[in-house]
């Protein structure tokens, strides 16, 4: 239910400009978001506002209330007959008694503080109603609103403090500490020192159509996985916990690209079955377990021996259950049929889908709905989508890249409390390194050099051989050590990214090569101490030196692996 207030009585409107007159650090806080139109017909008080803003911009302080008289009896001598003999009356009994000069105390500072706010959000509020009954329309609403949202937020962080702020305060060393949890990718978790945690920022680079899409829907369905364990461990009478995790996509449409994924990782169907269904639907599958198909006697032999094994049609619908509960795919392509114009409005665009999303969601039920994580795929694809919407040229394109990661910190990441992922391109040239073992970097990446500057991990992968397989590193690391990279193979038949810890690069011949063979032959094995990645940051592009000598916050060079 709508709580209601009344609007500010002339008394309290006398009140807060005392307060102001005699209050230097409240007038401070103030007088940037308060006009002298906020205190509306009430002139007298209007005009010793007006005293107020012009001294302290030319005095950097308040008048004293001696001056203040001087200043009052100046600006009326250009204004004679102006006010009645009752308004005059009135503005002098409140410079004598109201502006003295004397302090007012922390309860006073309190209540001006929220009386000040209401005042403003009152101006707010006017606007928009006149906005609204104007016979000329905003261009833009959503631009409007945006506005007005964002002065609401300035408002709501002005105020009174009532206590300082300390670096360590009462109870900061029993505050939980990272609410890490496994990703369900080991070789993401091993750089990660455990998991992906809410709050932070991820970016996964990588050239074209090498395995961008294929881990943003690992991750997406891995974390689907973990909100239904969720929605098990917290089910009771009065409601359970029910985790969204979400996948943004500029590129790849749901129907039926995504849903084939989610299929193929999850449900762990090939790509042949799902490419051959035809209009009778996942009738068209197998759905008799008693002959499984080849490959299922191969991937399930262990599933079929214990008489465990599901057809593909009942895998099918397991995943259907689990993503249909746990998962929401945002499809900015232009695909979706319900929202043809998705995709111009970048990350507020989504954040405002998100909070809806909830809202439509909790209405009406006793579960409490949550954002488990959120992937974008990806953001050169986003700006761009953003840019062509508003009608801008691309002069801004490498700015808003470079943004994106600080803005999904405090759009999505901080305000659900979730882990974001951010999937990029890296750039032209690093596209054209075609060796498996070519060192690239984070500063690779395309449009801009300093996407990860505001990631808390940025991993790269490099281009892959005949065999699908390449190497990841993590190339910044603000919470973790140094790790080497590790060769990774992709299975698109089942949308699948593994570690292959039995390979490793070959640095002289930036060449995948077998571990084993490599030692029986007399191969080099790779050095994976802190010497071997100091020296390939050393051998990095001359252009990104600057990088090779940065700091992150654990201390560790961001161009190692």
């Amino acid at each position: 239910m709508l709580v209601q207030r009344s609007r500010l009585t002339v008394r309290e409107y006398r009140q807060v400009l005392k307060a102001l007159c005699n209050s230097p650090e409240l007038f401070e806080v103030f007088r940037e978001q308060l006009e002298v139109s906020h205190f509306g017909t009430l002139e007298t008080y209007q005009l010793v506002y007006r005293v107020l803003l012009n001294f302290y911009a030319k005095h950097d302080e308040l008048p004293t209330p001696e001056l203040m008289w001087v200043e009052v009896e100046s600006l009326l001598e250009s204004m004679p007959e102006h006010f009645s003999t009752e308004e005059l009356e009135d503005l002098e009994d409140f410079l004598n008694q109201d502006c003295d000069g004397h302090s007012i105390d922390a309860a006073m500072h309190k209540w001006a503080s929220s009386k000040l706010r209401q005042l403003i959000e009152e101006s707010v509020l006017h606007d928009m109603a006149a906005k609204a009954t104007s016979e000329l329309l905003p261009a833009s609403l959503p631009d409007m609103l945006e506005g007005w949202e964002e002065k609401l937020t300035t408002i709501q962080s002005l105020g009174f403090t009532e206590s300082s702020t300390q670096t360590y305060p009462p109870e900061w060393d029993r505050v939980a500490g990272l609410a890490l949890r496994s990703t369900g990718l080991s070789f993401l978790d091993d750089f990660l020192a455990g998991g992906h945690c809410p709050g932070e920022v991820y970016g996964i680079l990588a050239p074209y159509g090498t395995c961008k899409t294929t881990l943003a829907a690992m991750v997406c369905c891995n974390e689907a996985r973990h909100a239904q364990a969720v929605r098990l461990e917290t089910a009771g009478a009065g409601g359970y916990r029910v985790g969204l995790s979400v996948l943004v996509s500029y590129e790849a449409p749901n129907s039926p690209e995504l849903q084939h994924r989610f299929l193929m990782y999850m449900g762990q169907l090939q790509r042949a079955s799902l490419a051959a269904m035809d209009s009778t639907g996942i009738q068209s599958l197998s759905g008799d377990a008693l002959n499984p198909l080849q490959y299922e006697r191969q991937r399930f032999a262990q599933q079929i021996s214990d008489g465990m094994f599901r057809t593909e049609r009942d895998r099918v619908s397991e995943v259907v259950s689990v993503m249909n509960e746990h998962s929401l795919v945002l499809d900015m392509t232009g695909s979706d049929e319900s929202f043809r114009g998705a995709g111009g409005g970048g990350l507020k665009e989504i954040a405002s889908r998100l909070k809806a999303e909830i809202s439509h969601r909790s209405r009406d039920s006793i579960h409490d709905y949550y954002i488990e994580n959120i992937v974008i795929d990806y953001v050169g694809a986003m700006v761009k989508r953003q840019l062509a919407f508003a009608g801008d040229d691309s002069s801004d394109l490498r700015h808003r890249i470079t943004e994106a990661p600080l803005m999904a910190a405090n759009l999505l990441a901080k305000p659900f409390k979730c882990p974001v992922w951010l999937i990029h391109q890296l750039s032209g040239q690093a596209n054209a390194s075609f060796k498996p073992g070519a060192r690239l970097h984070h500063t690779d990446s395309a449009e801009s050099k300093s996407f990860a500057e505001n990631l808390d991990f940025a991993f790269v992968i490099g281009n892959l051989n005949e065999k699908n397989q390449g190497q990841i590193s993590c190339t910044k690391h603000r919470r973790a050590a140094s790790k080497p990279a590790r060769v990774i193979e992709v299975d698109g038949d089942f949308n699948t990214v593994f570690a292959r810890d039995d390979l490793y690069i070959d640095p002289s011949r930036m060449t995948v090569v077998d571990r084993d063979i490599a030692q029986t032959i007399g191969y080099a094995t790779p050095v994976t101490n802190a010497h071997q990645n100091e020296h390939e940051n050393l051998n990095h592009n001359e252009e990104v030196v600057e990088w090779d000598h940065y700091h992150d916050n654990n201390g560790s060079e961001p161009g190692t692996e």
